[in-house]
């Protein structure tokens, strides 16, 4: 779903007239009380990543974050500031939060973003 949204966002920036679009993803999830880590390679340009089964493999970031004895309990709109994540700040670039979610069990809790795709 990701990737085709990234699709149409770059779909509708060409309608616009803007050229050499790159659109990269930020999409943590924290599972079972694990601290968040991304669903995606935040490094990849989705734009570029063909809409077929066996690209959307590439991109997927495998489970690495280990189950904690004590689950991280960072609030999900803390999850930007917070220093124990990855650095996603981009100068000259606005983050845009597209999504957050967490379902009702508390074992899953997300969000995606993206920047600007202009300098």
């Amino acid at each position: 779903m990701i990737l085709d949204f990234v699709h149409f966002l770059h779909g509708e920036l060409l309608k616009q007239g803007n050229e050499e679009i790159e659109i990269r993803v930020l999409a943590l999830a924290a599972l079972n009380g694990r601290k968040p880590q991304p669903l995606v390679a935040p490094t990849i340009d989705l734009a570029q990543v063909p809409r077929t089964l066996f690209h959307q493999k590439e991109i997927i970031v495998p489970l690495t974050e280990p189950l904690r004895e004590q689950a991280w309990e960072v609030p999900l709109l803390d999850w930007e500031q917070h220093p124990d994540l990855p650095n996603h700040r981009r100068r000259g670039r606005t983050l845009h939060r597209c999504a957050g979610w967490r379902n009702s069990h508390r074992n899953l809790w997300g969000w995606v973003s993206w920047w600007d795709a202009f300098p």
